[in-house]
């Protein structure tokens, strides 16, 4: 069952500007956590496994690498495709001066995700984003560690760690 957003639980920061220079890791998921976007394999022990991506994680790859060219001053740090979610590292900096605007972490995604679902002619997307905000050096890489870890962590058909607890 779907509720309207006015009964969903905010889960953002309150009084947090998320489009302050800041690193995050988002993580968006398919809409009844269907495994459409890639297929996860691991040919022997001793090298990590391959993230084989299918047409619709092809898509979603692409346009993934447009945002830094659609959002100056937005860097794609790192990512995975898994197969029923994405997780996103970016940067947003404000090169050129703090009286730039920069755009709000929100509107990155949305549009993200709603230009995927225009390629593929349908949605494929649950309606929000979870974000964790990586606002030190400590943050940062266990966010990234984590998204390395991911594809491993899937094949071990375990629920990955929790980043913070």
């Amino acid at each position: 069952m779907v509720f309207p957003s006015q009964f969903r639980k905010p889960h953002r920061l309150k009084g947090f500007d998320y489009s302050s220079a800041c690193s995050y890791m988002i993580t968006f998921v398919t809409a009844q956590r269907k495994k459409i976007l890639s297929l996860i394999q691991q040919n022997n022990i001793y090298e990590p496994p391959s993230v084989l991506l299918t047409e619709y994680g092809k898509i979603c790859e692409k346009h993934i690498l447009r945002i830094p060219h659609v959002y100056p001053g937005v860097f794609i740090d790192n990512y995975v495709i898994m197969p029923d979610h994405i997780h996103l590292l970016i940067t947003i900096s404000r090169s050129g001066g703090d009286d730039k605007k920069t755009v709000p972490v929100s509107t990155i995604i949305h549009a993200t995700k709603r230009m995927i679902t225009r390629e593929i002619g349908k949605s494929i997307w649950q309606l929000d984003f979870h974000d964790v905000i990586a606002d030190n050096e400590k943050r940062y890489d266990i966010c990234d560690r984590y998204i390395d870890d991911n594809p491993a962590s899937w094949l071990m058909d375990k629920e990955p760690p929790l980043l913070f607890q």
